[in-house]
C-alpha cells in the first residue's frame, strides 16, 4: 500500500487546447484540487491539470512539465500530443525509480498507452493495446492495472529499475460469464455495473464494483485472484471490512487511508468521487459505509453551483509536513 501522503507528485488529466476553464474565485478545499482563472489566450500559457496526488501537471507551448507546488520544483516531460492522463508509479522527488504512463487520443474514442523514465528522451509505446478513457489505474508490485470505460483490463510489467520496455502481462474485458460465481450479478452485470476500479490496500489489490440504484448494494469490494493460474477472471471472495482503512476512488484515483492515521475519515467506507453523471447534477463526492449501506453525500459548494462549465475533481493529500506548516 503506497500511503498517499508521502506522494506530491501524481497524475493529471489536462483539457484539450484552446478550450478556456471558467473563471472565478480559486477552490481551497483540501479535498479536491485548486484550479487558478484560464489566463488569456495567448502562446506559451500554462493550463494547470489536476493531479491524483499533488503536483499539478503543466502543459506550456510544447512543454509537459511536473510542478510540485510545496518546493516549486519542475520535472520537464518529453511533448507529447494530445495528452489526456498522465499517471506516476512514485513520487519523483523521494523514489529512485519511477515511471509517468500517459494517454493518448487517437480517433475516434481510443486511447493509447505511452511510458516515460527519466532521463529518456522520449516516451516509449504505444502500448500494444487501445483502450476507452481509462477510469481506475493503480500500480502495484511493480505493474500497472489499468480498467477504462468499457471493463476492458490491461495489466503491465513495467520493468521498473531497468532500462527495459514494459510488458503487456494480460488484456481481457470483463464480461457476465467471468464477473462472478453469483448468477446474479452475471445476469444483470451490464445493466446494473455503472463502474469498476482497483485499488491496493493492506498489500492486496482490491476490485470495487459501483452499481445503479436498482441493487442492493451500490458498491461492492472484492478480492480477486489475479495470478493468470486463476484465469479465466472472476471477482472472487466479497470483501465487508477493510481493516480500519477507507478508499479514495474516482476516475483514476485509487488510495487506501487508514482511519486511525487521519481522524478525520472514517474506516470501512469508500469516499467515491463521482463521474459519468448528467451535467446538471455536477461531478461530485459521496461516502459509502460498507458495513452499514448508508450513503452520505458531500455537498456541492454553493458558490459554485451556479458555474456553466465543470471543473476537473481528485483526492489528494498533500505531505505532512506542508500540513504541519499550514497549522502552525
Amino acid at each position: 500500500m503506497r500511503p498517499l501522503a508521502s506522494l506530491n507528485f501524481s497524475s493529471g488529466r489536462l483539457p484539450p487546447v484552446g478550450r478556456r476553464r471558467p473563471t472565478g474565485p480559486r477552490r481551497t478545499e483540501p479535498s479536491r484540487r485548486v484550479l487558478p482563472p484560464a489566463p488569456s489566450r495567448r502562446p506559451g500559457r500554462r493550463l494547470q491539470g489536476g493531479p491524483t496526488r499533488p503536483p499539478v501537471l503543466l502543459r506550456h507551448a510544447p512543454r509537459l512539465v511536473l510542478w510540485e507546488p510545496n518546493s516549486g520544483t519542475e520535472i520537464p516531460l518529453p511533448c507529447l500530443c494530445p495528452v489526456v492522463q498522465v499517471f506516476l508509479s512514485g513520487d519523483p522527488l523521494e523514489s529512485t525509480h519511477w515511471m509517468a504512463v500517459a494517454t493518448k487520443h487517437r480517433w475516434p474514442a481510443a486511447h493509447i498507452l505511452f511510458f516515460w523514465r527519466p532521463g529518456d528522451a522520449a516516451w516509449s509505446g504505444p502500448a500494444k493495446v487501445p483502450c476507452a478513457k481509462l477510469h481506475s489505474v493503480e500500480f502495484h508490485a511493480g505493474n500497472i492495472y489499468c480498467i477504462d470505460g468499457m471493463f476492458n483490463v490491461s495489466i503491465y510489467d513495467l520493468k521498473l529499475g531497468t532500462a527495459s520496455p514494459p510488458v503487456l502481462l494480460r488484456c481481457f474485458g470483463m464480461c457476465p460469464n467471468q464477473a462472478s460465481e453469483s448468477w446474479p450479478i452475471r445476469k444483470y452485470w451490464k445493466d446494473s455495473v455503472r463502474a469498476v476500479h482497483v485499488v491496493a490496500c493492506r498489500g492486496e489489490l482490491l476490485l470495487v464494483l459501483l452499481f445503479h440504484g436498482r441493487r442492493p448494494s451500490l458498491m461492492e469490494v472484492y478480492r480477486p485472484a489475479w495470478t493468470p493460474a486463476e484465469w479465466p477472471f472472476r471477482v472472487g471472495e466479497r470483501v465487508t471490512d477493510l481493516g480500519g482503512y477507507a478508499l479514495f476512488l474516482g476516475c483514476g484515483d485509487a488510495v487506501a487511508l487508514c482511519a486511525k492515521e487521519y481522524p478525520a475519515i472514517k474506516g470501512n467506507c469508500v469516499y467515491y468521487r463521482v463521474h459519468n453523471l448528467p451535467k446538471y447534477r455536477k461531478h461530485w463526492a459521496m461516502v459509502y459505509d460498507l458495513g452499514t449501506g448508508d450513503v452520505d453525500d458531500i455537498p456541492y459548494p454553493e458558490v459554485h453551483k451556479q458555474e456553466n462549465g465543470c471543473w476537473p475533481y481528485s483526492w489528494f493529500c498533500p505531505r505532512r509536513p506542508f500540513l504541519k506548516k499550514q497549522l502552525a
